[in-house]
């Protein structure tokens, strides 16, 4: 209580053993003190530990008061937990949208950058692949082309071989090829989004800068790296 109402930290010395050998032999030894570790109110450590009802009450303390927090420059504090998403690992959810069926999300982690990489599957069918280095949704076959997948068997075979699963992408390479249909095509587009006005080398020669730098940037940044993000994508 009175370290709330002067407005101090509840804590307590910490002290480290410290011992000096020579020789296999111990020389001298010294308690140091190293700072303060504050303390969890009701903990074994506090000065409430064990108290009852009327002894708390004395001590101007709630006896229905279960602890569990701090008392930091005068103010309670409790730690909260808090969960975060593994990087670099796809994960999978339905879809929150009534437009959207399925998702699948990556946050990759590169040397200096993070995005997050996201794969929707629309109810027309369509997947399309968002990242924050384009504004806009890419359908899913102009992505994977763009990484260096020149045909739709390609693109089929690098997702599965199960039959079931190659028709579910029949409505996005239908819808996709009458955007583009050969991987120049596909960077292109991609290019067209954020070289906006450049003429056609320009774009695709950006397209090509942003997919190696700023997509699933933790496969790495260099030319190398496409097909290894291509395969990501299909997984997803």
């Amino acid at each position: 209580m009175e370290a709330r109402l002067r407005n101090l930290t509840y804590a307590a010395p910490l002290y480290l053993t410290m011992v000096l050998y020579v020789n296999d032999e111990e020389v001298d030894r010294q308690k140091v003190y190293i700072g303060d570790l504050p303390i969890m109110v009701r903990s074994k450590f506090c000065n409430l530990y064990g108290l009852k009802q009327q002894e708390l009450i004395s001590k101007l303390e709630d006896p229905d008061d279960p602890g569990g927090y701090f008392i930091i420059n005068g103010s309670e504090r409790v730690i909260v937990s808090q969960e975060d998403l593994a990087p670099n690992k796809p994960f999978y959810d339905k879809g929150d949208k009534a437009s959207i069926t399925h998702v699948a999300k990556v946050i990759s982690i590169g040397a200096g950058y993070k995005t997050t990489v996201t794969v929707e599957r629309h109810r027309d069918g369509i997947i399309y692949v968002t990242f924050p280095a384009i504004a806009t949704r890419i359908p899913f076959p102009i992505v994977m082309r763009a990484l260096g997948l020149e045909t739709d068997e390609d693109i089929v075979l690098a997702v599965s071989d199960d039959a079931d699963i190659q028709n579910e992408l029949l409505p996005s390479l239908q819808f996709s090829v009458q955007i583009a249909s050969t991987v120049d095509d596909a960077l292109d587009f991609i290019g067209s989004k954020v070289a906006i006005g450049q003429p056609r080398e320009v774009r695709i020669e950006r397209a090509k800068q942003v997919l190696d730098r700023y997509f699933l940037p933790h496969l790495g940044t260099t030319e190398d790296a496409r097909l290894k993000k291509a395969l990501m994508v299909a997984d997803g």
